[in-house]
């Protein structure tokens, strides 16, 4: 029982400090916000914080996780997509993470900041691992892991790219039409059946409209 109970209060403190380390990020941006403020807000010693942390570039892909975490569950509500495919669950999810992020201008900024840092590669590479994952278990590609690694990292380069021109007013542009296009390069992945990618399509630009999930931010 007392286990239980420390092991409950030390998942409470963590969400706490990563709560207080969105509103700092919301607020200051990635750069100027501080550990020493954020561990304040959060009533914790920093040591607390390099605890479960380690260090502020860490907790910033722990933010990002668990944004994904909650557009996933979000959109899982949906009776039309949560019996789909990974490929056209994922194409959903990409429209709320990037719909989101562009319409707050606070959020956009901050993300700017992150793709920008030295440690970025870490912040889209393991979502984006999983998500590869997810489409070779699924549909039984067979593909090896260089392989995996080329795609992995012209993936995630090329979107940084278009996100950072685009955020910094640099790609003229409509964001629907960035996100679209965002979304079928994802769709367009190697080893997915001609016919599933053209039904995912389909069925995204049918259903698209009925995705609402503004309330949902990486900084909230």
């Amino acid at each position: 029982m007392k286990q239980d109970l420390r092991i409950v209060k030390g998942l409470e403190t963590k969400k706490r400090i990563m709560d207080c380390a969105k509103a700092a990020f919301l607020k200051y941006g990635f750069k100027d916000a501080t550990i020493v403020e954020i561990t304040q807000e959060a009533g914790v010693p920093i040591g607390l914080f390099t605890y479960y942390f380690k260090t502020k570039s860490n907790i910033v892909n722990h933010v990002h996780l668990d944004y994904l975490e909650r557009i996933y569950n979000a959109v899982l509500e949906y009776d039309w997509v949560k019996d789909e495919t990974p490929l056209f669950v994922n194409s959903i999810i990409n429209y709320v993470y990037y719909n989101n992020i562009i319409d707050n201008e606070a959020v956009s900024r901050f993300f700017l900041e992150v793709l920008n840092a030295d440690f970025q590669i870490s912040f889209l590479d393991e979502s984006g691992k999983d998500i590869f994952r997810r489409y070779i278990s699924f549909y039984d590609i067979d593909i090896e892991t260089d392989q995996m690694e080329l795609l992995l990292t012209y993936n995630n380069g090329g979107k940084k790219k278009l996100i950072t021109k685009y955020l910094q007013d640099d790609l003229n542009v409509q964001k629907e039409k960035l996100i679209y296009f965002i979304i079928c390069c994802d769709i367009d992945f190697p080893g997915i059946p001609d016919g599933e990618k053209a039904r995912v399509k389909e069925k995204l630009s049918n259903r698209i409209e009925e995705v609402a999930f503004s309330q949902i931010s990486m900084l909230n």
